[in-house]
């Protein structure tokens, strides 16, 4: 399997990397600065022609059209698409503390960058046998549950599932297999060291709902890291 995953220099991407490469995956690793790539370092050394670094800045579609270039050098098909890259920007629970330029950085980021890796990337998935599209989100982004009050990523992941949900919805006759997955508090530097879960310990659960058998039918398409429904 060829799988492309963004915000792979660190937490949870450095994590999918990683398994994936272990059980004898291509990676193209997407990284905003490849001179701050060095977490992949030891990946790089280990699995040298499986692992490609390939710069993007997926708040700009004109970094994500260079990466198309890139990855379009490096191998004709993808698999599997992997949209983990995301900003919490600033922390807002009251709308007059809201700065919108912030919000529109985290916007672009958390909802337009999947929007235009999918849509620039897509045919080269087409010929896949696996097509598979997993958009990394959060349950900040239920409305029925709105368990974490912040104007900009909450509101961003809420985007980001609906439009799990549409393109799904589009693609389904293709046979491509999208899903939206929250998972989990994990010790990361936006988690924090007192989050429960290791991101190497969900990145395994998150191999295991890419590669599950597409064939399974669900009427939802939003889960948490153990393939559990999640309330939107």
């Amino acid at each position: 399997m060829i799988v492309f995953i963004t915000g792979a220099n660190r937490g949870l991407g450095l994590s999918l990397c990683e398994v994936f490469l272990e059980r004898g995956h291509h990676v193209l690793a997407g990284v905003r600065n490849r001179n701050r790539a060095e977490r992949l370092q030891p990946l790089i050394t280990k699995y040298k022609e499986k692992l490609s670094i390939i710069p993007v800045d997926v708040s700009s579609e004109d970094s994500i059209l260079q990466a198309y270039s890139l990855i379009a050098s490096v191998t004709p098909k993808l698999d599997a698409i992997i949209n983990n890259a995301a900003r919490e920007g600033i922390r807002c629970k009251k709308i007059r503390e809201v700065d919108i330029a912030d919000f529109e950085e985290t916007w672009k980021t958390n909802v337009l960058g999947p929007m235009a890796i999918i849509k620039h990337l897509k045919p080269m998935m087409e010929s896949s046998p696996v097509k598979s599209i997993l958009n990394i989100s959060s349950e900040a982004g239920s409305i029925s549950e709105l368990p974490l009050k912040t104007y900009g990523y909450s509101i961003s992941k809420a985007a980001l599932n609906m439009f799990t949900r549409m393109l799904e919805r589009e693609l389904k006759p293709e046979n491509f297999k999208v899903l939206a997955v929250h998972p989990g508090w994990m010790k990361t530097e936006m988690g924090g060291e007192d989050a429960p879960y290791d991101p190497g310990e969900i990145a395994r659960h998150l191999y295991e709902r890419l590669t599950e058998s597409s064939g399974k039918e669900h009427d939802f398409n939003i889960v948490d890291h153990l393939g559990n429904r999640m309330a939107l």
